[in-house]
């Protein structure tokens, strides 16, 4: 169980090409080239989750216990409230008298929400989300495509036909909605067209890339091209997490 469909297909060729050593040496630089990303990808959403966190229980904390102090205060004084003040007594109040019942609901929501996404339609929907949330998004999309690319070109240099290669590509992303685009771009590439046209069409792939495996189709060196696709995915990936963290800091 501990070795997925990737490994045992290069494996495979490994054997069959009689440069099994090489295979295994293949393998470990990939997989410790996606775990990389992975650990990047986590990371970014770590960092956002801690510190909303914190701050949602910041803020509940002052409303339960510190703005009830100076509520009698503000009443024993007999001066007329503003708004903006009485609309944050009116808050407090409500989280004072309704948290027995928020902090049970808010449990339950999340855990209907996880089983949710969990499933087919809910994974489809929150992806789809995900990646249209403005720079989380494209950490979600270029971890998921510099995956895509090391995979296909680790397989490639292997051996192993492109059809097969694309097939699993796609049972290694994460993400439904590229897995998807990449069974389209596969039943292209089975019609007999080149990877770059059907590439070409999906609107998050950049133009620079698809030209990039164009030259590497063309040059008969496109397993190559792919591992220099992934570096630029890696670097991006990189400058996304550091540009995201920065941001959410202040």
């Amino acid at each position: 169980k501990g070795f997925d469909k990737l490994y045992c297909n290069l494996v495979r060729a490994g054997e069959a090409g009689g440069i099994l050593d090489q295979i295994l040496k293949k393998l470990a630089i990939h997989m410790d080239k996606q775990e990389k990303t992975k650990a990047q990808i986590k990371s970014a959403m770590m960092y956002p989750s801690v510190v909303v966190s914190v701050g949602i229980l910041v803020i509940w904390g002052m409303m339960v216990f510190v703005v009830p102090q100076f509520t009698g205060m503000l009443k024993d004084s007999n001066q007329e409230i503003p708004w903006i003040t009485q609309f944050v007594i009116d808050v407090s109040d409500f989280m004072g008298t309704y948290t027995p019942i928020m902090v049970p609901a808010a449990i339950v929501f999340v855990a209907m929400f996880l089983s949710y996404i969990k499933t087919p339609a809910g994974k489809i929907v929150w992806d789809n989300f995900s990646m249209r949330v403005p720079v989380f998004g494209g950490i979600i999309i270029k971890g998921n495509l510099s995956s895509f690319a090391n995979t296909l070109s680790t397989l490639l240099s292997a051996g192993v036909s492109l059809i097969d290669a694309l097939d699993i590509c796609i049972e290694t992303i994460d993400s439904s909605v590229i897995a998807q685009d990449l069974k389209e771009v596969k039943k292209k590439v089975t019609e007999g067209k080149t990877l770059t046209e059907p590439l070409g069409k999906i609107t998050y792939f950049p133009e620079l890339v698809t030209q990039m495996i164009r030259v590497g189709e063309q040059s008969g060196q496109i397993d190559d091209m792919l591992a220099r696709v992934a570096l630029v995915f890696e670097e991006e990936v990189d400058n996304l997490v550091t540009g995201m963290t920065k941001m959410i800091e202040p």
